[in-house]
């Protein structure tokens, strides 16, 4: 891993670890099966991630559909910043609290594309 995304709130101590953004509890809530993107109809765009189902059914999604597991979700790279360990643990005790316009631009698109602004609303300044 990398720096410290944290390091200019104090020093540094302990391994590295992954700090999510957005609470991996919030992520397991909102996407307890994973998540799924299903293909809209030719010349329709994209798409967009939604809830999976307990059970996907291939004939649900006519056009074909991508799957990510639970675990594909919480920890996509988007999410997470690499973190010392006295940092990760202030941060998840609220010890300090970052302004919204200091989170990575690639966790704004990953709350995008999950429909999950409404963490960084709730969570950051």
């Amino acid at each position: 891993m990398t720096e410290c995304f944290f390091a200019g709130r104090g020093r540094c101590d302990g391994p590295m670890d992954r700090a999510h953004l957005i609470a991996k509890q919030r992520i397991k809530r909102e996407y307890p099966y994973g998540a799924v993107l299903a293909s809209p109809a030719p010349g329709h765009g994209r798409g967009s991630w939604a809830a999976a189902p307990k059970a996907v059914r291939p004939e649900d999604y006519p056009h074909g559909f991508e799957l990510m597991t639970p675990q594909m979700v919480m920890w996509d790279e988007r999410v997470w910043v690499p973190a010392c360990r006295l940092h990760h643990a202030n941060f998840d005790n609220h010890a300090f609290r970052i302004p919204r316009a200091e989170l990575p631009a690639a966790v704004e698109a990953f709350a995008r594309e999950f429909n999950l602004e409404w963490c960084l609303d709730a969570d950051y300044e």
